[in-house]
């Protein structure tokens, strides 16, 4: 199965934000497709998934077509919000880091001629350290 990787450097406040977006979501997993949806545009609209390699899954692909993928994306979601809040914690409590790199894996799938992205596992890789400046790969 081919499989793509995307990276997205956050700080504290951009962590904030992604949380409460991923929060709202899974909220919304009464009404499936509508959560689908959100959960997909929230990695699409950080710019972590899709590009000219293909877009990330939409509602009705993970409803339809790729619908044994809903769980998947349920599950990503879940742990997007636990990596993010232990990250936003370790940035507020560590004065000598100020970001992290994340890290999405989406699953490519091609459905009707179109190539989808579908998340599937999501990750902290590197912390910047102020003193000594640099990436500390986890």
């Amino acid at each position: 199965m081919a499989q793509r990787t995307y990276t997205k450097t956050f700080n504290v406040k951009s962590l904030e934000e992604f949380i409460e977006d991923l929060k709202k979501v899974r909220s919304q997993y009464d009404e499936e497709e509508e959560a689908a949806f959100a959960a997909s545009m929230i990695f699409t609209w950080l710019g972590i998934i899709g590009g000219p390699g293909g877009v990330c899954v939409t509602a009705s692909i993970l409803t339809g077509a790729l619908a044994y993928y809903y769980d998947t994306v349920q599950n990503t979601i879940t742990t997007a919000i636990s990596v993010l809040e232990k990250y936003k914690d370790y940035l507020q409590n560590h004065s000598n880091y100020d970001l992290v790199k994340l890290e999405v894996i989406c699953d490519v799938k091609r459905v009707n001629n179109t190539t989808y992205l579908i998340p599937v596992d999501f990750k902290a890789v590197a912390l910047h350290s102020l003193n000594p400046s640099g990436w500390i790969m986890l």
